[in-house]
């Protein structure tokens, strides 16, 4: 059960869905072609039938654009909610906290003990 109240794990929510679940969509004028991605590169592509009519070389050219203004756009996503993440403070406690502890020296076992 998630913690709404909690904001670390709300920021990193929020961070996950945008790198992994969080779709930008681009679509042509007409709306007979439109494009979702995610910020891994995933994309998924729509052509209505009426769009056959451009021709492959103009399909070709307006689906290329359209990939790239909808990954641009959930890429763009991607680094606000990273810079969310990266700006709340428990955030950078929990790295402090971390980096600390790792820094820390091994605790030393005394053989027979």
């Amino acid at each position: 059960m998630r913690n709404d109240s909690d904001p670390l794990e709300h920021r990193t929510a929020q961070l996950t869905e945008a790198l992994t679940t969080a779709r930008s969509r681009a679509q042509s004028r007409s709306g007979l072609l439109w494009v979702d991605a995610c910020a891994d590169g995933d994309l998924i592509i729509h052509v209505d039938n009426d769009a056959l009519s451009l021709g492959g070389d103009e399909l070709s050219r307006q689906l290329i654009a359209l990939a790239a203004q909808a990954l641009a756009a959930a890429r763009d996503r991607a680094r606000t909610a990273l810079a969310e993440f990266r700006a709340d403070p428990h955030i950078d406690e929990a790295v402090w906290q971390t980096r600390d502890a790792m820094n820390r020296p091994l605790p030393q076992h005394l053989p027979g003990r």
